[in-house]
């Protein structure tokens, strides 16, 4: 699955700020917010990312990962915490009711080029 998300990625790119590559000579930086549940590995990612983008516009890109946390609010008493392991329950009242409000997140927010 790995594999294919970094292969999408370079297909993705252009579509989704709505670029051509035409005019650009590479890209400098891919800049992304990766949830914390999605459990990817920013390591692997950066790694696949190399591998994969070798021979095309993105060869070279640092990719910049911000890592977001888990933040959860209660259903019961409304409390917004940071969920940092497991289980995940209220950290005020103890509830195991809670919306996950942030940690899911897999966005590219913006792409630098020259």
């Amino acid at each position: 699955m790995k594999w294919a998300l970094h292969f999408r990625l370079s297909k993705w790119l252009p579509q989704q700020f709505r670029m051509t590559w035409e005019g650009v000579c590479c890209v400098e930086k891919v800049n992304l917010k990766l949830g914390k549940l999605t459990a990817i590995v920013p390591e692997s990612l950066r790694l696949c990312f190399n591998i994969v983008n070798r021979d095309t516009k993105l060869a070279g890109a640092n990719l910049c990962i911000e890592e977001i946390p888990i933040i959860a609010k209660c259903c019961d008493c409304n409390a917004q915490s940071k969920i940092s392991e497991l289980p995940f329950i209220c950290k005020e009242c103890s509830s195991g009711d809670l919306d996950i409000i942030s940690g899911r997140e897999l966005i590219v927010t913006s792409i630098e080029v020259a």
